[in-house]
This record gives C-alpha cells, sequence and structure tokens, in this order.
C-alpha cells in the first residue's frame, strides 16, 4: 500500500494491556496501520498474555515491533510456563488497589514507562490510568516528573565525570580550568 493511500479497516481480534502481560477479550474495528487499539474492557476481563505495538516501521517499511497475536502470548507463556504465571500474579498484586489508588498505580507507570522508553507500556499504561480516572493534566505532569527525573539524573551524575576530570588534571600536573 501506497504512504498516502487509505488504509483497509480490519477486524483486531484482542486489545493488549502492558504490564501485566494481560490481554482484554474485547473486538475492535481499527484501520490496518493504527498499532495501538484502545483499552476498553474492565479489570475482570483479563485473559492471558503480553502485547502491543508501536506504529513506528523500519526503513523496510516493517512494523519496528512485532504485531502482537494470541500466537506469540501462547509461544511466550509455554517457553517459560511458571515465570509467566508468576510475573502475572505479581503485576495483579501490585496495581491492585491499596495504599495508593489504581489511578495512582498507573500514573507512576505511566511515567516509568517514558523513562524506560517502552512503547507497549507507555500506550497500555496510558489506557489504564485514563480508565482509572485520571486526567489528561495528571498524566502529562506524571511526564514531566519522569522526564525531570531523568534529566535530572544525567545532571547529578555529571559529579562523576567532574571528579575524573579533577583525578585526571591532578595526576597529570595539568591545572585544574573554572
Amino acid at each position: 500500500m501506497s504512504r498516502g493511500a487509505s488504509p483497509p479497516v480490519r477486524s483486531v481480534p484482542r486489545t493488549w494491556d502492558c504490564h501485566m502481560g494481560v490481554w482484554y477479550k474485547r473486538f475492535i474495528e481499527t484501520p490496518a496501520d493504527r498499532r495501538y487499539p484502545s483499552v476498553g474492557a474492565s479489570d475482570d476481563a483479563l485473559v492471558s498474555d503480553h502485547g502491543g505495538t508501536e506504529g513506528q516501521l523500519t526503513s523496510n517499511d516493517e512494523p519496528l515491533y512485532p504485531q502482537p497475536t494470541r500466537e506469540l502470548a501462547d509461544m511466550r507463556t509455554s517457553l517459560a510456563h511458571a515465570p509467566a504465571d508468576a510475573f502475572r500474579a505479581f503485576s495483579r498484586s501490585v496495581f491492585a488497589e491499596g495504599a495508593l489508588t489504581v489511578a495512582t498505580k498507573q500514573l507512576i507507570a505511566v511515567a516509568v514507562a517514558h523513562v524506560t522508553q517502552c512503547p507497549y507500556c507507555i500506550r497500555s499504561h496510558t489506557q489504564a490510568a485514563m480508565r482509572h480516572g485520571a486526567t489528561p493534566e495528571q498524566i502529562m505532569e506524571a511526564i514531566w516528573v519522569a522526564a525531570e527525573m531523568r534529566a535530572g539524573g544525567a545532571y547529578a551524575h555529571s559529579n562523576i565525570a567532574l571528579d575524573e576530570i579533577q583525578r585526571h588534571q591532578h595526576e597529570s600536573g595539568v591545572p585544574a580550568s573554572r
């Protein structure tokens, strides 16, 4: 298909939620080039495994991330069934209501997903945060907190480079520059 052409509409059999390695039982209609169906199912509709995909393309017009399929989800689980089950149980526990609300936990997940740069996680946790009542403004603030923490980490760690510069200058007799 040429880049300007309208993609055909296809039926996507499942929508995906990243972190819990879960896919929701829900059929939707979406254009073929739209890689992220919206997640609208309730949390109790969780059935199986991880997925999602980013719409980025490689230089060969191939998806950068694979389109999630039931086959890949089943393969991931079958290759390491016990860890997959344990991870799903762990995720359900972590994202359950507790001292923090589910919405707050999802906002934290959105922020962390931006720092780890996981496109599957960004999409699914943003959807989950909205599903649990987070506003677009809250989501964007969480992203800005993540950006500040990431930038702040680089700035703070400059002390390591500065220390090495001082050490090198001291050992080589080069006067420190200001």
